[in-house]
Formats: structure tokens, C-alpha cells, sequence
């Protein structure tokens, strides 16, 4: 039968209560349902909004597959919740669950006090709110100082590595890039690719480096050309720091 039913709206509706007039079949004086998506392979799964009624006032409780609504416990429990509509949501606001807007509209309309449901949402919404800014803020803080650490130990890691090669021992190619780029020397993107793909230590003489997919050596004169670079880079330093 058509009946005026409370829903939600459509996009960008989709917040706000509206009414609408529904093709609603009653199960009993409480509880009924309309069609809203059918399933191609499988009428148990096609999706039916729930409608309840309390006096004069139908409203969409929900949307469930037809083989839910068939389990036989459905039917009673939703009965319950219309004839106890009140003591339902008074129940959700005991446990601090969410209530919906809907259910705030409803009691309007039945001529039931609806200010402490509003107040209830109102400081619900906040407190959500501040729970998820806080959830955030230690996420970003968590992050910043995963972040940090790992900064720290890259720039051991560096350093160590500056010694290293000073010492003429082999460094990763990793940390030759990395040192390479602390003294803001330009890799040619094809060198990096190199260094990365091929290359595995670096000291002041010599380049360990692995085969190419064809068994041949890879070209390493941009490699070399780098570590000259590097160590023109740090003599320079060095001389400036005596002086």
C-alpha cells in the first residue's frame, strides 16, 4: 500500500529527513518493508527497506537482504523496536551509541520530546569528533617520530659511511648516493640508475658491481667520475677547515 514514510534523502540530500510516499508492505501493524534493489542471480539477496510504523508515523529503520528479514528472529525483534520506540533509542544513548537523525524526526513527529535525543547527537558528534582529532594528532606524532628516528639512523649511517670511505673501505652503493647527494653533488639519473641497479660497494679505488642480464659489465665511468667528485669534494673540505 502507498504510505508516507521518513527517510533519508538523496545525494546531496542525504543528510537531512524528507518524506516520501512508498510502496510498503505491512508483515504486521508495526513492521514492513518496501523494494529497493533487486539481486539478478538471487531473490534472497535483493535489498528491502525496512519500514516502521508507531501510531501514525511510518518511518525507513534500515535496508537488509530478503533472507535476513526472513530469519525468525527478525520479525520480533523490530516489532520490539517500534512498539518500544522509546525505550529503543533510550537504550543507544545509555550504551553511548550513535542516534539518528532520524529517530530525532520521528519524535517530532509523534509529538515526543526530542530535545534530550538533539542534545545527546549534538555532544555525541563533538565527542567523536575529538576522539578522531586526537587519533590523528598521535598519528601524525607517531609519524614524525618514526620519521625522526629514521633520519637519525640514516645520517649515522652516513656518517659512518664518510669514515669509511676516507679510509679507503667499501662503502653500500646506498650510502655512496646518500653521501654523494649530503655534499650536493648532481648524479646523472642514468649514473643512479647504475649505482643502484648495479653497483653494490664503493671505495676510493675500487667499484664492486654485479653483471648485467646479459653477463656483460656495466658502463661504470659515471661511478668513477663520482667518486673523484667525492673525494675532490671532501679534500676541499678538509683544507678549508685547516685554514
Amino acid at each position: 500500500m502507498k504510505t508516507k514514510i521518513l527517510k533519508y534523502g538523496a545525494y546531496p540530500r542525504h543528510n537531512q529527513v524528507v518524506t516520501a510516499h512508498a510502496d510498503v508492505t505491512f508483515l504486521n501493524e508495526y513492521v514492513g518493508y518496501s523494494e529497493c534493489d533487486k539481486c539478478d542471480y538471487n531473490p534472497d539477496f535483493d535489498h528491502l527497506n525496512v519500514i516502521l510504523r508507531v501510531g501514525k508515523v511510518a518511518f525507513e529503520a534500515e535496508t537488509v537482504c530478503r533472507i535476513d528479514m526472513m530469519n525468525k528472529t527478525y520479525l520480533p525483534m523490530m516489532t520490539e523496536r517500534a512498539k518500544n520506540l522509546q525505550g529503543y533509542v533510550q537504550d543507544l544513548m545509555n550504551k553511548n551509541l550513535y542516534v539518528c537523525l532520524l529517530y530525532i524526526s520521528v519524535f517530532m513527529y509523534l509529538g515526543w520530546d526530542s530535545t534530550p535525543l538533539r542534545e545527546y547527537r549534538d555532544d555525541y558528534i563533538y565527542r567523536m569528533n575529538e576522539k578522531a582529532r586526537r587519533e590523528h594528532e598521535e598519528r601524525e606524532r607517531l609519524k614524525d617520530e618514526e620519521k625522526r628516528i629514521h633520519n637519525e639512523a640514516w645520517n649515522r649511517r652516513l656518517t659512518e659511511g664518510e669514515e669509511s670511505f676516507a679510509n679507503d673501505d667499501y662503502i653500500a652503493n646506498e650510502v655512496f648516493i646518500g653521501l654523494c647527494e649530503r655534499a650536493g653533488i648532481n648524479i646523472h639519473p642514468r649514473t643512479k640508475g647504475t649505482l643502484k641497479y648495479y653497483v653494490t660497494d664503493v671505495s676510493r679505488k675500487r667499484i664492486k658491481f654485479l653483471p648485467r642480464f646479459d653477463n656483460s659489465t656495466p658502463c661504470l665511468d659515471g661511478c668513477f667520475k663520482l667518486v673523484e667528485q667525492l673525494i675532490s669534494y671532501y679534500d676541499a673540505s678538509k683544507s678549508s677547515s685547516n685554514t
